[in-house]
């Protein structure tokens, strides 16, 4: 499928995609708009994370300060934390609703730590701000208590390490003199003349000089190691920089991101709900869906009438004759002319598989362009269940097929006058229903009605047969077994694909010359290629605009209504 076909299947249901949108976008413009308003307050503080022996480190103070944040953001949203503030401030507050309340953070790069609090107003966001911040500083403060009071009940329990540390000084000045002196004794030697033997006397006093350098080094290491910290350096502070000052008007809302969010997936929902309509949708809705189904491209392509501003049934060639409807019949006529080249089409059934496809609508603007091309046409409405052809023309309806085929001599030129009634314009003539008889097909399957449609074909120059849906009836059937050619009407967005290839094939069944089908009634957004006619571009001539329809005679049917009214 092109990328234009998913753009037509998109603006095919563009009302879908409206009311979606409207509906998304306007529950979230309610929803944001009937949140309370929500103040904010932040307190900044500062962040020291007690010395180490590795606190010369370079990345120590990050790290440090990284992991300190990390615990106390955690610490701050647990529901022990919320609870000891809600007892101490006697604060009317749920443990969840002030967890849900607070946030905090660490600005990246910094020791710097920040705790926001939220409320329903900005004296309540200032307030829980204030208190979560110094209960947090105390609590951090009573925890520092208790880990410095274990540290030095450890301390003071431990007067082997004092032996210890004494041991060790002796043994470090000790090893201090025996070093001193031995490297004293290294330079001595080094002054005596080479020999073999000073060297290897060199050689054995430095061997010892390492070992006793390296033995010193041991014991200064443990000194260190054992050597108490001031207990101030084992703290990790934290120091209000900034408090929380009043908030002076709330925090920007979602409303903006909501309202795009809403927009957005109703757009989405609507364009899938598109699609899967399309899928579903079985019937013919363009062209392309036609050809695909009739293995042929369509003998012509109509339209929606309201396209034009015109009913449905409305005589579109006579009362907008410079329409690209108007043209899409002239075409069709065209198009039926050149599928019979070098055979005769003297008679032509208009017909389709169901009620209300517009069969009679195009088999009555055929007929008037038909007659227009200077062709004699005889339209018969042979749709002896449902008639409508009168009702199109405004004619009579007591006279008509029926009664012609119950009369005397039918084939009577004086008789067939009293029949057949004038269109209007020349070269037109209808034979209307008549009263609906109650045996239609057993009347039109007589070879008395074949003789007399042979007659009336051998009068005129065309017939064309307005018959009943080929599926709902046999009378379509009958007609088109004998007549030249059959123009099977499929509308678009109504006739399923099935139904449309059954009556192609229940024609076919019979013998009858079935014509490439006709597509009426095509929105614009599923006529495709067939949309853009050339004729919709450019006028008519200046000859056809003061005729009033380029091809009839108006004021001629004037005068044939005023008598007929007379």
């Amino acid at each position: 499928m092109e990328f234009n076909q998913y753009l037509r299947i998109v603006f095919k249901r563009w009302w879908l995609l409206l009311l979606l949108v409207m509906v998304g976008v306007s529950s979230a413009v309610y929803y944001t708009s009937r949140q309370p308003a929500v103040y904010s307050s932040t307190v900044t503080l500062l962040l020291s994370p007690a010395a180490g022996q590795d606190s010369l480190l370079p990345q120590y103070l990050s790290d440090r300060t990284g992991q300190l944040a990390q615990t106390y953001i955690r610490y701050l949203r647990t529901s022990t934390f919320a609870e000891l503030v809600i007892k101490r401030e006697e604060l009317n507050i749920s443990a969840g609703e002030l967890v849900a309340s607070v946030s905090a953070r660490v600005v990246e790069g910094t020791q710097f730590f920040e705790i926001t609090a939220s409320g329903s107003t900005a004296e309540r966001a200032q307030l829980l701000a204030t208190v979560i911040a110094n209960n947090f500083i105390d609590e951090n403060l009573a925890q520092q208590a208790q880990q410095l009071a274990a540290r030095q009940s450890a301390s003071e329990s431990g007067a082997m390490q004092s032996l210890l540390r004494e041991k060790l000084e002796r043994e470090r000045q000790y090893y201090e003199q025996q070093v001193a002196g031995l490297r004293q004794q290294v330079e001595q030697i080094r002054s005596q003349p080479p020999s073999t033997a000073r060297d290897e006397t060199l050689g054995l006093v430095q061997e010892q000089l390492s070992s006793y350098e390296d033995r010193l080094l041991a014991i200064m290491s443990d000194q260190i190691s054992l050597q108490p910290v001031a207990q101030s350096n084992l703290i990790n502070t934290v120091t209000v920089i900034e408090p929380a000052p009043l908030p002076t008007s709330p925090v920007s809302t979602r409303q903006t991101q909501d309202i795009l969010f809403a927009f957005l997936a109703s757009l989405l929902v609507g364009v899938i709900l598109a699609f899967a309509l399309e899928y579903l949708d079985y019937t013919v809705k363009g062209p392309d869906d036609l050809e695909v189904v009739f293995g042929q491209p369509a003998l012509g392509v109509l339209s929606d009438a309201v396209g034009d501003n015109s009913q449905p049934d409305e005589l579109v060639v006579l009362s907008k004759p410079q329409s690209s409807t108007s043209e899409a019949f002239r075409a069709l006529r065209t198009n039926i002319r050149f599928s019979r080249v070098g055979q005769e089409l003297r008679s032509l059934v208009v017909t389709s598989a169901g009620p209300g496809e517009g069969k009679t609508t195009v088999a009555a603007n055929l007929a008037v362009v038909l007659a227009q091309s200077g062709q004699r046409v005889l339209l018969i409405d042979a749709d002896m269940r449902r008639p409508t052809v009168h009702k199109r023309f405004q004619l009579v309806n007591n006279l008509g097929l029926s009664s012609l085929m119950l009369a005397e001599d039918p084939t009577n030129p004086l008789v067939l006058e009293r029949y057949l009634q004038p269109g209007p314009v020349e070269n037109l003539r209808i034979l209307t229903c008549g009263p609906i008889p109650p045996n239609p097909a057993e009347l039109l399957s007589t070879e008395f009605a074949r003789s007399l449609f042979t007659h009336l074909e051998q009068s005129v120059d065309i017939v064309i047969y307005d018959s009943p849906p080929a599926l709902t009836v046999t009378d379509a059937v009958i007609l088109s077994s004998r007549a030249d050619a059959v123009l099977q009407v499929v509308r678009a967005g109504v006739t399923r694909r099935d139904v449309a290839l059954r009556c192609r094939e229940v024609l076919q069944r019979v013998g009858a010359n079935a014509l490439a089908p006709l597509l009426n009634r095509v929105k614009a957004n599923d006529v495709g290629y067939y949309h853009y006619y050339y004729y919709s571009k450019y006028g008519y001539t200046d000859d056809e605009k003061r005729s009033g329809n380029g091809h009839g005679k108006p004021a001629r049917v004037e005068k044939r209504r005023k008598e007929k009214s007379g």
